[in-house]
């Protein structure tokens, strides 16, 4: 026996197509690749993550909870603030852990600045200490002065040097940036400590040639930051180019 459909359940099953069909668009709206990869296993597992949408600017704010053996995300606990150092606008946190992957801890300080409105991290790293300086009077600016490094790109591009440069029309060259606001998330995986790099705010339309990059690096005990891997946001429109 057929049963008739009135208009009223027409538009209900077309509703419901659309709004699968609207699903699995957004849900592909952008591809993920690495444009470079100097250590497959950390910057496969990234890869694997920013497809389950940690390069989101939610998840990058409030971190989910990825899992993989020998990985997890430094934890980062609230701080005594000086009297001066109240109002600020921003999360600062500090955390205990080997940033820079000497063997020893070190005291790490992450702020967030606001920039135009949006939030950008600062790190400041007191090496092999595991006590602040801080911790009777608490902390403020004064202190990033003493930290023996500053991880800071709050204004400024922080440059793609391990792939090939974009030419422009007129034929000069630049470097691919991440752009002037940095999300700083340590992690660790496998006993070494990686920095993750990115800046969710920035619209690809804005980027040189519409390309748009996270950043895995490792910190060194010589406070150098080589990168490891590059992870490009891969728009479905620009996917084949």
């Amino acid at each position: 026996m057929k049963t008739k459909m009135t208009p009223k359940s027409l538009l209900s099953v077309l509703l419901a197509f659309l709004l699968a069909a609207w699903s699995v668009l957004d849900a592909h709206a952008a591809d993920y690749r690495l444009a470079m990869s100097e250590e497959k296993e950390v910057c496969q597992l990234m890869l694997k993550f920013a497809y389950e949408g940690l390069l989101d600017t939610k998840s990058l704010q409030n971190l989910p909870n990825l899992q993989a053996p020998g990985f997890n995300f430094v934890s980062w606990g609230s701080i005594r603030l000086a009297s001066s150092f109240q109002d600020h606008n921003g999360n600062v946190e500090g955390s205990l852990f080997d940033i820079n992957n000497d063997g020893q801890l070190d005291w790490v300080v992450r702020i967030q600045w606001a920039l135009g409105g949006l939030y950008s991290h600062e790190l400041g790293i007191y090496q092999k200490r595991q006590e602040p300086l801080f911790q009777d009077v608490g902390f403020d600016s004064r202190d990033l002065d003493r930290a023996d490094a500053r991880l800071n790109f709050v204004g400024l591009d922080y440059f793609l040097t391990k792939i090939p440069q974009y030419k422009t029309k007129k034929g000069r060259t630049y470097y691919y940036s991440i752009g002037g606001v940095a999300f700083l998330i340590p992690f660790q995986f496998k006993n070494v400590t990686y920095i993750l790099m990115a800046n969710p705010f920035a619209s690809p339309e804005l980027l040189p040639d519409g390309r748009k990059f996270a950043v895995v690096a490792r910190y060194l005990r010589t406070f150098q930051l080589p990168d490891v891997c590059y992870i490009e946001e891969v728009q479905s429109n620009t996917k084949n180019r």
